[in-house]
């Protein structure tokens, strides 16, 4: 018997709260995937392996919160060349509307380059709720002399049936010199727009 799926397992401890809205916090991860499980079983469970140790830093105050984390990584398929993954992220609350933002980088092998970025603003307007997001990766290959960009633009509207459901409404565009096919791996669909839509009921 045997199937490709993915294997994961994570542990967090958040230590007590130092001072008034300061919590910290440390993760330890253990994540294989389908094609790392079948190098794994080949090199006799000495790769597919991905260990990390993450750091968290949070604070909040009021309608204003902001945070820090940072992942290192312990092995990656038995090589440990992958480079520590840095996030902030903060937000404030206007009263009016709701604004986010975050960016990260690393994550990536030594010899590669990944930035990425999300902006974002949530409007309630009674029982809707409209939200604006905005994320793009700037990603250099390993080797490569050139950089890869992918931008995301989406509007999310949610509208309160009762207390326990929501008609929902996701409609995004994703556009850039790299491949915005999620679906695909593939160069074909490189520098092509693609369109994500779709209608729910969520209870």
């Amino acid at each position: 018997f045997g199937c490709a799926a993915n294997s994961a397992d994570f542990l967090k401890y958040t230590f007590p709260e130092l001072a008034p809205g300061l919590k910290l916090a440390v993760g330890k991860g253990d994540y294989v995937t389908a094609n790392a499980l079948a190098s794994a079983e080949a090199a006799n469970g000495l790769g597919g392996d991905v260990a990390s140790t993450t750091w968290y830093a949070d604070y909040s105050s009021g309608p204003f919160a902001v945070g820090f984390n940072v992942t290192n990584y312990d092995e990656l398929y038995g090589t440990g060349n992958y480079e520590n993954k840095r996030r902030v992220h903060g937000s404030f609350d206007l009263g009016v509307a709701k604004i986010s933002a975050g960016v990260q980088s690393g994550g990536v092998a030594l010899t590669a380059k990944s930035d990425r970025t999300v902006l974002g603003v949530s409007v309630p307007m009674g029982a809707l709720t409209a939200g604006f997001g905005y994320g793009s990766i700037k990603t250099t290959a390993a080797g490569a002399a050139t950089s890869t960009t992918r931008a995301t633009t989406g509007l999310n509207l949610a509208y309160a049936l009762s207390k326990r459901t929501s008609l929902v409404g996701d409609f995004n565009r994703t556009s850039g010199t790299g491949n915005v096919s999620t679906a695909s791996t593939t160069t074909a669909n490189n520098g092509k727009e693609r369109a994500y839509n779709r209608v729910l009921v969520k209870h």
